[in-house]
């Protein structure tokens, strides 16, 4: 089963602009393993911060329509080191409790 690296933006760069708002959010791949998937967020491939996105979702998604989330690691954009850092010990972070699927909606 694939990994899904998913970028999300902070509170502030809400869109649009009405009172149910999302955030703006962007896959960027899926890699096979997760050695390659890890991999690709400590070296930030590809650049998937573009000055615009605070955290980082890993998903560990199986095939199929709707499809079961059965891992997630979170990250947070470090602007000091310029690099992901795990968010805690990888769980996800209390406002997105209750959110899912991020890779595939």
């Amino acid at each position: 089963m694939p990994w899904f690296l998913t970028s999300i933006a902070p509170k502030e760069d809400l869109v649009p602009p009405k009172k149910n708002r999302c955030r703006a959010s962007r896959t960027f791949g899926f890699f096979n393993t997760y050695t390659e998937a890890y991999g690709a967020v400590m070296t930030n491939m590809g650049n998937m911060q573009e000055c615009l996105y605070e955290y980082l979702v890993l998903e560990y998604i199986e095939p199929g329509i709707h499809p079961d989330v059965h891992v997630e690691q979170w990250f947070v954009w470090n602007r000091n080191a310029r690099g992901w850092d795990l968010v805690g010990d990888g769980i996800k972070p209390e406002e997105f409790v209750g959110i899912v699927n991020w890779a595939l909606g």
